[in-house]
């Protein structure tokens, strides 16, 4: 693999990993922040509430975000015209999005087991208003390789937004509260965005039918990988008694924003991915194409396998450390759902890889079965096995999801990542999964744990030659 390909890669990687950490931990804030101000109950409620409007909010930002980016890495003196047509279309798609939520809240909140929630769904669903419109801007920003100025503002919207749910929650301790900081945090994001970037645009002619061609299919599979993400929590909601369902959401909110993490961190490596393989395929440059394939999914295995290996047998611990004992029934979900969003975030990073390559549509179809899959299996297993159920259905589909997208990949593309340095990498994990097993750690010495667990997968995989100097060399390089 050549230097500037693997410096282009980890430099975007990094800066953008670094703003998604930097998002982790501001969420991981909110959500022991509200689990302190909150009664569990109330935790419950705001948990459901912003899983249904993020599948929203992400099918309205993620799509037009990385369309925007992919076009701008295209042609870089078009960024202003394609900048000024999707800020228009967002505006349109935004506006129908928040009347539909507005005018269907109380039918979907029958649909979820609850009446009440009818007034929380339309107090969130603003945040549909403004949303779109902040996608476009960092999607120009993407597009055009300024990735520390996107991860600088992206940290400055984490920041905001934990600011102003925390203290909103705290002014009434409700969930309505919270969510009212979460929606003005939103919006004045959006401002600042539109007045930095937003004044200012070419008036030249803009393609709406390449970029609708590519946008459409393309937020449609958004949608679909949403729901898998989240459909989980929703049906959980919905299929439980009405009398524990609200705190089993509260649980099973606590393991899916731990069992996330390796989530947060792929993200930045798609968007990184995504205008690159764009490129390659434009320039029908094969090489860069394998090169670029085989280096995101080695980098994105050694890093979910690290993740899920590590939470999942000190998922107890890691549960009572960051929320309280009050949480320990959701460690178990915690234990099984982290390798089901660790498949989903393997999932996402081939779905862009074949998307980038002018494939959405094929993405769209194996989202769709992975969906199918993981409702059939959460109705089934949900009333017998409750939060387990769940976690077993999400990581079941998933894992099904992923073996298909492989062998397309594959065939596609005739690149995939070495069956020799998968072994590699499951070995070190495995390992690491074993010394976890054989401690029981709690409170803060499980960061050091951590730590000391890391170094062991590290010089592992050294040791068996799957991380050389080379990586380092390039790690450094990026960061620089």
């Amino acid at each position: 693999m050549s230097g500037h390909v693997k410096r282009n890669t980890l430099t975007g990687y990094i800066y953008l990993s670094a703003s998604n950490f930097f998002f982790v931990i501001t969420s991981y804030c909110i959500y022991l922040g509200l689990g302190r101000i909150l009664r569990p109950k109330e935790f419950g409620i705001y948990g459901v509430v912003t899983s249904f409007i993020s599948i929203l909010t992400i099918v309205l930002a993620s799509g037009p975000q990385q369309a925007v980016a992919k076009f701008v890495a295209e042609d870089g003196n078009a960024s202003q015209v394609i900048k000024k047509g999707v800020l228009r279309l967002q505006v349109i798609f935004g506006t129908a999005v928040f009347s539909l939520c507005f005018v269907l809240a109380g039918p979907l909140s029958l649909l979820l087991n609850d009446p009440s929630l009818k007034g929380y769904i339309r107090v969130v669903s603003l945040v549909c208003l403004f949303h779109p419109l902040s996608a476009v801007f960092l999607g120009m920003l993407i597009g055009l390789r300024r990735y520390g100025t996107q991860a600088v503002m992206d940290s400055l919207y984490s920041l905001f937004r934990m600011a102003l749910i925390l203290g909103f929650a705290l002014l009434s301790a409700s969930a309505l509260s919270a969510l009212w900081g979460f929606v003005i945090a939103t919006a004045a994001f959006s401002l600042l965005l539109y007045l930095l970037w937003g004044r200012n645009g070419d008036a030249g002619r803009f393609q709406w039918k390449s970029f609708l061609q590519f946008v459409l299919p393309f937020t449609l599979f958004i949608l679909v990988t949403n729901l898998v993400l989240n459909i989980d929590l929703l049906m959980l909601k919905a299929l439980s008694p009405p009398s524990l369902s609200n705190l089993y959401s509260g649980y099973y909110t606590a393991a899916s924003t731990l069992a996330r993490i390796p989530y947060f961190f792929t993200c930045a490596l798609s968007l990184v991915i995504l205008p690159l393989v764009s490129r390659a395929t434009s320039l029908k440059d094969n090489e860069s194409i394998k090169r670029y394939v085989e280096s995101s999914l080695r980098y994105t295995l050694i890093l979910l396998v690290f993740l899920s290996f590590l939470i999942a047998p000190t998922a107890k611990g890691l549960v009572e450390f960051l929320y309280s004992g009050d949480y320990l029934p959701a460690s178990e979900s915690l234990s099984i759902l982290v390798f089901g969003i660790a498949l989903f975030s393997l999932f996402f990073i081939l779905t862009t890889i074949i998307s980038a390559a002018g494939k959405p549509k094929v993405c769209l179809y194996f989202a769709l079965i992975v969906l199918f899959i993981d409702i059939w299996l959460n109705y089934l297993f949900i009333p017998r096995y409750e939060m387990k159920g769940a976690a077993v259905a999400t990581t079941t589909s998933l894992f099904i999801g992923v073996i298909g997208m492989s062998f397309y990949c594959f065939k596609w593309f005739k690149a995939l990542l070495p069956w020799l340095s998968v072994m590699r990498i499951l070995l070190s994990g495995i390992l690491i999964f074993v010394v976890a097993k054989l401690f029981s750690i709690s409170g803060f010495w499980i960061i050091l744990f951590y730590g000391i667990l890391l170094l062991i997968y590290t010089v592992f995989l050294f040791i068996m030659g799957e991380l050389r100097k080379e990586d380092f060399r390039y790690l450094k390089r990026g960061i620089q």
